[in-house]
C-alpha cells in the first residue's frame, strides 16, 4: 500500500504469486505519457517449510537469551 502525492491509497494483491522475491512499483502516467516511480516495495514470499524454520530459529534465539540471562543471575557474585 503507498500514499500518492495526492493522498490516494493503492493497493494490489497478486494472486499468482509464487514463493520468491519480487518488486513491485507504483508509477505514475501522466497524459504526455511521462512516467514517474512514486514508491517502490520488495517483498519475499517464503514457502510453509521457510516459515517453519524462520519460527523455530526465533524461538531458538529466545531460549539462548533468556537462558543467558537466567544464568547470569545465578553466576552473579554480587546478586542478592
Amino acid at each position: 500500500m503507498s500514499k500518492g502525492p495526492a493522498g490516494g491509497v493503492y493497493r494490489y494483491l497478486d494472486t499468482t504469486a509464487s514463493p520468491g522475491g519480487y518488486i513491485y512499483r507504483v508509477t505514475e502516467v501522466d497524459n504526455g505519457g511521462a512516467e514517474s516511480d512514486l514508491s517502490q516495495c520488495l517483498v519475499e514470499i517464503q514457502t510453509d517449510e521457510e516459515q517453519r524454520n524462520a519460527v523455530i530459529a526465533a524461538v531458538g534465539i529466545v531460549v539462548i537469551a533468556i537462558s543467558a540471562v537466567v544464568g547470569g543471575l545465578i553466576l552473579d557474585p554480587y546478586a542478592v
